[in-house]
């Protein structure tokens, strides 16, 4: 895990060292700021009974605060890219003395924590509000943008790219002509030196344990001395926009700009 500016480089493994979460918990990341919050037992006295017992605190070493912006990051242990990240959140211009909530609509964290609303409350030895440990549920997943068909000359490469909504954050698998393309896992995938086998259909599948949806179809096509020679296989392949419902944790990100 590492702040945003860091990259895969800066990222600190030890916050998840022996982790697990069972049923019901939450897990809070919280940036270690000397002299400020360094073990869980500050961090509970400041934000005081509220705080459930529920909620698993774990510190990590960061990269340094953001003025305009920030975000977190986590890879798995076998990530070598910082392009391998399984899980992030990105927060806005922050407010100091509060942190940021998630839009139950987008999934964005882009609204300030308020009070009495969703879970937020008022820390005990401060007057930050935040709602550290707390959410309010999934939401639900969509996909915002498709992948796009393209046309390439032979020896080109084609990038698909897929934009996705909703909490929790979905996972990804590209598919070509209804096959699951090895290590194809992100949210990009580039077909590199294409030629008359790689043209076809293409296709990304997103679950996040709640949904499982599948992207609109992408075809490649080849230029061949100016004219075009395109693989369409559509009639022999359907595809289905489905869901599937599953058990799965939850990790939650507050940002911050101050506090004890």
């Amino acid at each position: 895990m590492e702040r945003q500016c860091g990259g895969l480089i800066g990222a600190d493994p030890l916050t998840f060292i022996g982790l697990s979460i069972a049923p019901g918990e939450s897990i809070l990341f919280v940036e270690t700021v000397t002299g400020v919050t360094t073990n869980e037992a500050q961090f509970r006295s400041w934000w005081g009974p509220d705080l459930g017992s529920n909620v698993q605190i774990r510190f990590y070493t960061g990269n340094g605060l953001g003025s305009g912006g920030d975000g977190v990051r986590v890879w798995s242990s076998s990530a070598t890219l910082d392009a391998d990240v399984i899980d992030s959140v990105d927060f806005g211009t922050e407010l100091r003395g509060a942190s940021y909530t998630y839009n139950t609509n987008s999934g964005l964290f882009d609204i300030f924590s308020t009070n009495g609303v969703n879970g937020a409350f008022k820390a005990v030895e401060t007057d930050d509000i935040g709602s550290p440990g707390t959410h309010q549920g999934p939401v639900s997943l969509e996909i915002s943008t498709n992948p796009a068909s393209l046309s390439v000359n032979p020896g080109d490469n084609a990038p698909f790219t897929v934009t996705v909504r909703g909490l929790p954050r979905p996972r990804f698998q590209w598919r070509f002509n209804g096959a699951n393309i090895s290590g194809a896992t992100l949210s990009a995938y580039t077909v590199t030196n294409v030629q008359t086998s790689k043209t076809g259909l293409y296709s990304v599948v997103v679950f996040n344990g709640f949904q499982t949806l599948t992207s609109a179809i992408a075809v490649i096509r080849i230029f061949f001395h100016g004219d075009e020679l395109e693989a369409d296989l559509r009639h022999r392949h359907h595809y289905s926009h489905g869901s599937s419902a599953a058990a799965l944790g939850h990790c939650h990100f507050h940002g911050k700009s101050a506090g004890p």
